[in-house]
């Protein structure tokens, strides 16, 4: 047991350092809700999360693997999939937003990482605009 978790914390290890070459950041969907002092619900700003302390976080988008176009006739916005790859730790749920280069993506299925995975792993949506419907 102890080779197989010595083994695991190095194939972590070596993801982080040489095969996550972008960075991303994740939102929660929604801003934290609090109760101001005449009683109404208040929203504070909405910050990314934090991964050891950054709020930068080492990814892989891959950009080949999983590419799914969808699209219907007369359709206002294109629907692409993505893989992407995080550290074991990142802190990621089904409901956050990942924001990569300024695109922001939406989670539509997360694998997270057991004791033995090297990687957490998504499949994002990205929704982009087509302003030339023909019908």
């Amino acid at each position: 047991m102890a080779f197989i978790s010595s083994a695991v914390t190095l194939g972590r290890r070596h993801l982080e350092k040489y095969l996550l070459p972008s960075t991303c950041q994740i939102f929660p969907r929604q801003a934290q809700q609090g109760i101001s002092e005449l009683g109404l619900p208040s929203f504070g700003a909405v910050t990314a999360k934090t991964w050891r302390g950054v709020t930068t976080i080492p990814c892989r988008k891959d950009e080949s693997r999983s590419f799914v176009p969808d699209r219907l006739k007369a359709q206002v916005a294109d629907v692409n999939s993505f893989t992407l790859e995080l550290p074991y730790d990142a802190p990621i749920t089904n409901s956050d937003v990942v924001v990569i280069n300024g695109v922001r993506f939406e989670i539509a299925k997360l694998a997270l990482a057991t004791e033995i995975d090297v990687s957490t792993v998504a499949l994002l949506r990205e929704f982009t605009a087509d302003v030339d419907v023909t019908v």
